[in-house]
């Protein structure tokens, strides 16, 4: 369930199935905080959540979360800086998507809190909205078992029990879609039948039979984008379709398919790897442009007039 959480001192959980109603709250707190002359900030664990705020931050980029995080890494904010004069100065911070971070990073966050604030009370007695689906994505630990992914969670954080939770209850952007919403909440609530140990049956209604690669991506694209034209007439609701995929070379081909069919001039844009020591660029510069660290853009990328960028 998506939720808010918040301590007696400022801070909130709220969950709930209402992705759209949580995201009103937010936009609603923060137009209404900033009317008055204060001071509020919106961010996210992912990027993805953050693209619909506000803001448009993620909480790493915001509050200098280490990446990587190991209990006694703490956030980089001088307390002398700026940044730490914002957070001083912010009455309300949102926090979206917050199961989905270590627990490690919001402890982090508190001690940075208390530091700037010069307060002993939890957050620095800062408002703090966490929100939140325990039924998504929860923190990733790296090759680890699954009682580390639980320790990860924040619920065994010495932050959770001090958090008032709220609760949202009807998933609005599936309320049209009530078999859909009861299925996902029998996934979410473990109680839809497995077939074999833990995995369970897909709805037939919601595959795509595989045929062979050309003919299944080309049924799964126009599944999902049923007309890729209207990008280029400035139609926005195509944005809120998307195909995910496991790994970025299936993006980067699964891209590729997808531009061509854009209307408009495309235009490629090459980057510039360059070595540190010069002796190895012309060794070196090939293997380079083939690497797509995350985070980064492919050595070549196409683009189109209205193509959604990530």
């Amino acid at each position: 369930m998506n939720a808010v959480f918040v301590h007696t001192k400022g801070t909130f959980f709220i969950d709930g199935p209402g992705e759209i109603g949580k995201t009103f709250l937010y936009q609603a707190l923060l137009a209404e905080i900033r009317s008055k002359g204060y001071i509020a900030l919106a961010t996210a664990s992912c990027g993805v959540a953050a693209s619909i705020l506000p803001s448009e931050r993620t909480t790493h980029s915001r509050i200098k979360i280490p990446i990587g995080r190991t209990a006694d890494k703490q956030c980089r904010v001088s307390k002398q800086s700026l940044l730490a004069k914002l957070l001083q100065s912010a009455i309300l911070i949102i926090w979206d998507e917050a199961p989905m971070a270590h627990k490690a990073s919001m402890e982090s966050v508190d001690k940075l809190l208390r530091d700037i604030m010069d307060s002993n009370d939890l957050f620095g007695s800062k408002v703090i909205i966490f929100g939140g689906d325990f039924r998504q994505v929860l923190p990733v630990v790296t090759k680890g078992s699954k009682s580390e992914f639980i320790d990860a969670s924040i619920v065994n954080s010495y932050i959770w029990p001090e958090l008032h939770k709220l609760h949202l209850t009807e998933n609005m952007r599936a309320r049209h879609d009530p078999e859909f919403t009861q299925y996902l909440h029998r996934i979410g609530n473990g109680t839809e039948p497995a077939i074999f140990k833990n995995s369970i049956q897909i709805p037939p209604s919601m595959l795509i039979r595989y045929t062979n690669e050309e003919d299944s991506m080309t049924a799964l694209i126009r599944t999902v984008f049923l007309d890729l034209k209207a990008f280029s007439k400035g139609n926005l609701s195509a944005v809120n379709r998307a195909i995910l995929t496991t790994k970025n070379d299936f993006v980067e081909r699964i891209n590729e398919r997808l531009i061509v069919h854009l209307e408009g001039q495309l235009q490629e844009y090459i980057s510039r790897d360059k070595c540190i020591d010069n002796s190895d660029q012309t060794i070196m510069e090939d293997l380079l442009n083939s690497l797509t660290p995350n985070g980064f853009p492919p050595h070549k990328l196409l683009l189109k007039p209205y193509c959604p960028i990530m």
